[in-house]
């Protein structure tokens, strides 16, 4: 199979696309066909060494944390997934053709979402979700901040946020990002390089 593999901590110099060999899934695994696989900030950070996962002090390494695909084989003791169902989640080495992840990091995809999508949704969307749910518990009609809003994990926010029944205060460093979160669905947006965050926070709410 192709995948793409850091060999060296030098940015993008330093990684490949190549053929490279996948092992049968282990106990609790499944093996996937990667449909589509997201690409996070902190892809960009690995390629510099700067971010590692778990077992990751080894080169080379497949790049990629988040995928969407179909199951292809299933490893022992795996329960509720079988080969040919679409499925997403975290997935080491997800920028390959395919790839091993544990079934315990792993949700079905209704047919009528797109691998594109789904693959888009682990990483982001469940750090928003960690963020506004479980420790800030936003209820409805509580301002929330999403300071920067226009990356990934901000985008998800603002979504989120306004789901919860929150008013949304976004930020971004250009007015054109500042009008993409609030057709995005921000009630507020404050351009931080030509505005005082702390300054329009106060005005607004």
């Amino acid at each position: 199979m192709k995948a793409v593999r850091i060999h060296e901590y030098t940015g993008i110099p330093g990684i490949r696309v190549e053929e490279t060999e996948i092992s049968p899934p282990n106990i609790g695994e499944i093996r996937m066909r990667v449909g589509a696989a997201g690409i996070n900030n902190s892809d960009l950070q690995m390629t510099y060494g700067k971010y590692k996962r778990p077992g990751d002090d080894a080169l080379p390494q497949i790049l990629g944390q988040e995928a969407a695909g179909i199951i292809d084989a299933v490893g022992e003791k795996v329960e509720g997934f079988l080969p040919g169902m679409r499925v997403v989640g975290h997935v080491k080495g997800a920028f390959a053709e395919m790839a091993i992840a544990s079934a315990t990091e792993l949700l079905p995809i209704p047919e009528d979402i797109s691998f594109e999508v789904a693959a888009s949704l682990p990483i982001n969307y469940l750090t928003a979700i960690l963020a506004l749910i479980y420790r800030a518990k936003v209820q409805v009609g509580e301002w929330v901040l999403v300071h920067p809003g226009s990356g990934g994990v901000g985008t998800a926010a603002i979504q989120l946020a306004k789901l919860l029944g929150a008013k949304v205060i976004a930020t971004a460093g250009n007015r054109a990002k500042v009008e993409y979160l609030l057709k995005l669905g921000a009630d507020y947006g404050i351009d931080y390089s030509n505005q005082n965050v702390v300054s329009e926070v106060r005005k607004i709410t």
